[in-house]
């Protein structure tokens, strides 16, 4: 069963920037794991150019945030 990790919406391109050095330390103690990252379109290819992501989700607006942490309970 692989673990899945589930990285929720770093909107700006600092706070992704310095959110990827986690990811791949993530994936160096847990190598196994699928990291997804949910964010911005506008940051969305930053996080797509790191090897340890394995999916990125893109959220296009407030609308879809409310209704991804209704339907997770989140």
């Amino acid at each position: 069963m692989t673990v899945r990790v589930l990285i929720a919406r770093p909107d700006h391109l600092g706070d992704v920037l310095l959110t990827l050095p986690a990811a791949t330390a993530f994936r160096a103690a847990f190598p196994g794991t699928h990291l997804t990252f949910v964010l911005s379109p506008s940051t969305a290819d930053v996080a797509r150019r790191c090897p340890d992501i394995d999916e990125t989700l893109i959220l296009r607006s407030e609308e879809h945030t409310s209704e991804l942490q209704s339907h997770h309970d989140l």
